[in-house]
């Protein structure tokens, strides 16, 4: 890096947390704390690498000062030369048409393979109405799409279903005022639906997706609640009118001890899941289990084959 290089950032945001300062960076959509020598790096936008030298002398030797611009720069929060400043203009103008919303950090539910530490993220609470709406009003701002689209998710967002109404009431106003329209998802454990909850997303076109391992044995070894009571049950039935009705779609997740697709698939298959996406609980999987999940992964690719080979397009479409 040389001294007469000028250094340019990415677009970002900066805010505070609980009197911590955190950037996330646009272009490589990542999170990071910062401290007060990057907060003053921050303002030094254009200048060159001696002028940024110069002025973190008090907070940083020269080579400390090189060491950040460097670890910025692969971390791709800074460019060099106007060529790349360019490019980070075009990031910035650049059209987004979906949000997400994580409507609550916490969960009911405690799955082994949970990487959000049981759905708190270490930070447990619910998102508050203030905040959604800010969130919305940016995405309906900063769109040019017609139609946007918000996903809920958490932890267990059903666990703040009274905000989840909300914005969708809210989204209508907006879709009055200025013709955009809206579409919706959520992702949830499915344990704690009613009548209510299931009419008010089929009313409100709601796409819901489960998350379910496949069989009662295999599901409730790795998805239970608090109590370690499993939740296949529970799941079933809550699910029961949507599932028959088309309206629900089953996420499940491989780990090491249920790792047969071809089983998962058709257990849910017959639940009448509409979809059947399945994922490998990658915090729970080493190199030599690995290379087991992708073997039956390849029997399951042999199988869709068989699928379609024999005119079993729907059941293949899942």
């Amino acid at each position: 890096m040389l001294n007469t290089d000028k250094i340019y950032f990415y677009p970002y945001k900066i805010f505070e947390v609980e009197r911590r300062k955190y950037l996330y960076t646009i272009y490589a959509s990542g999170l990071f704390e910062i401290d007060n020598t990057v907060s003053k790096l921050l303002q030094l936008n254009g200048s060159t690498v001696e002028s940024i030298k110069e002025a973190l002398k008090i907070d940083l030797t020269e080579d400390k000062s090189i060491e950040l611009l460097t670890d910025m720069e692969n971390e791709k929060l800074l460019c060099r030369n106007e060529v790349s400043h360019d490019e980070s203009q075009e990031i910035e103008k650049a059209n987004f048409s979906a949000l997400t919303l994580m409507l609550a950090q916490e969960c009911n539910m405690r799955c082994s393979y949970c990487y959000g530490e049981g759905g708190e993220y270490n930070n447990k609470g619910i998102m508050t109405e203030n905040v959604a709406f800010q969130a919305i009003d940016y995405l309906v701002k900063n769109s040019t799409d017609e139609l946007l689209h918000i996903a809920f998710l958490g932890g267990e967002p059903l666990l703040n279903f009274p905000l989840l109404k909300k914005v969708v009431e809210y989204c209508k106003q907006i879709s009055a005022d200025t013709g955009k329209k809206f579409s919706y998802t959520i992702t949830t454990n499915g344990t704690l639906i009613t009548d209510n909850i299931e009419k008010y997303l089929t009313e409100n076109k709601i796409v819901c997706q489960i998350s379910l391992d496949g069989t009662k044995e295999k599901n409730d070894m790795n998805r239970f609640f608090r109590n370690k009571k499993g939740s296949y049950d529970v799941i079933v039935e809550k699910t029961k009118s949507m599932r028959h009705m088309n309206l629900v779609t089953a996420r499940a997740t491989v780990t090491p001890d249920n790792s047969d697709y071809k089983e998962i698939f058709n257990h849910l298959n017959e639940l009448e899941f509409r979809a059947i996406p399945i994922a490998i609980a990658q915090n729970m999987v080493d190199d030599e289990q690995f290379d087991k999940i992708l073997s039956e992964y390849i029997n399951y690719i042999f199988y869709f084959e068989e699928l379609i080979l024999t005119k079993q397009y729907a059941k293949a479409k899942k």
